[in-house]
């Protein structure tokens, strides 16, 4: 991973991830670790090719442009 950059959405938890490739989407943290300053990811909201790695769990149909 290269970064973690906030998604200028209304939750706290979402966050775009952008790996070592340049490739890049929104991922789910751990807000329990994030309350200890640990942005912990908790998996993929959608593919991103460079984390292959990580489970992609997509957001339900009301939350996805939120």
């Amino acid at each position: 991973m290269r970064a973690l950059v906030d998604d200028g959405g209304i939750h706290p938890d979402r966050w775009v991830r952008v790996s070592a490739d340049g490739s890049s989407g929104r991922v789910l943290t751990d807000s329990d670790a994030a309350a200890d300053g640990d942005l912990r990811t908790v998996h993929a909201l959608e593919p991103i090719s460079g984390e292959p790695q990580l489970a992609v769990v997509p957001p339900p149909d009301w939350a996805r442009d939120c």
